[in-house]
């Protein structure tokens, strides 16, 4: 059984953007695009600073909850010192 997860790769001068407009309302975008319910899962990639963690947090949880599938990240290794990074879990 074949899976397929999505990577979503985000360019740097769209992270206020996709920070202002929150988890729940990516998902409801993605899902207007045409992204198929067979995804097994999505992977963010966002260099998001480590100041915005806090951030970028809320606006995962809302994705997870607005979408429902696995969902992942890629890491930035200054995240590791950051008291935020456990939230991310």
């Amino acid at each position: 059984n074949l899976e397929v997860h999505a990577v979503v790769r985000v360019h740097p001068a769209a992270w206020e953007p996709l920070l202002r407009q929150g988890g729940a309302r990516a998902a409801s975008r993605l899902r207007q695009a045409g992204w198929p319910e067979w995804l097994a899962g999505i992977q963010w990639d966002a260099d998001i600073p480590t100041a915005r963690l806090p951030e970028y947090t809320r606006f995962l949880r809302d994705f997870r909850a607005a979408d429902g599938r696995p969902l992942s990240i890629t890491a930035l290794p200054d995240w590791l010192g950051s008291g935020a990074y456990a939230e991310l879990a």
